[in-house]
């Protein structure tokens, strides 16, 4: 506690829902910032609002909730922080300005900027996070390498045949069903027994889709 003025200098925050003075426009939020932190951010802030496309007149009471969580990001990211902490932080934003975030996301951690993303929407943790945490009742159930945690979930596989689908199934399948001419199930680890089972009677296709965090994520919810 007696250095939590000093390390909350070195923290960036963006809640899910940014809520600031109604009166504040960017430009004065930036002055505001600057002041406090003893510090001229205003160059640094414009720039971040031009590449968000946010206007640094535009008042708060007068911003969609996009706009206000795109001040929000702004003032998060204004000083550099070392720890950067996102609370579903692109609630509002459309798809070019999630591309945008995204962007600067990863330049902040090409710097060395420690990014703790908390998020609901599996393709944004695809794309920004190396680490993952699930929790489950407020407690941290599961952390691993994107990668290594991916690799837990089972691989959803589509087998076309060109006849009768065999009575006999690949030994490893899991909840499996089979419709006119086609096997569906799900595989785990290594696929080279699946290929080998197929290369032995008459298929006409094969599709191994990659393990997915969606599917990962469900597993520890079951």
């Amino acid at each position: 506690w007696e250095q939590s003025v000093e390390l909350k200098k070195r923290i960036g925050y963006l809640s899910a829902d940014t809520q600031l003075y109604p009166w504040l426009t960017p430009l004065a939020a930036l002055k505001l910032f600057s002041e406090i932190r003893a510090e001229d951010l205003t160059a640094r802030g414009l720039e971040l609002c031009e590449r968000l496309s946010l206007e640094s007149g535009l008042r708060v009471r007068s911003m969609s909730r996009g706009n206000r969580q795109k001040l929000g990001l702004v003032l998060a990211l204004v000083h550099r922080p070392e720890l950067l902490v996102l609370d579903e932080p692109t609630s509002g934003f459309d798809p070019l300005v999630q591309k945008i975030f995204a962007e600067l996301i990863q330049e902040h951690t090409t710097n060395g900027t420690t990014v703790l993303l908390s998020s609901h929407t599996f393709e944004e943790v695809n794309r920004l996070c190396h680490t993952v945490a699930i929790v489950k009742a407020g407690r941290v159930i599961v952390q691993d390498a994107l990668p290594e945690l991916r690799g837990r979930a089972a691989r959803r596989v589509a087998i076309s045949f060109q006849g009768e689908v065999p009575a006999d199934y690949p030994p490893g399948l899991e909840s499996i069903t089979r419709s006119d001419g086609k096997l569906e199930g799900q595989w785990r680890g290594d696929t080279g027994p699946l290929v080998s089972w197929c290369g032995q009677i008459r298929v006409k296709d094969l599709e191994i889709s990659p393990p997915l965090l969606d599917d990962a994520f469900l597993e520890f919810y079951k």
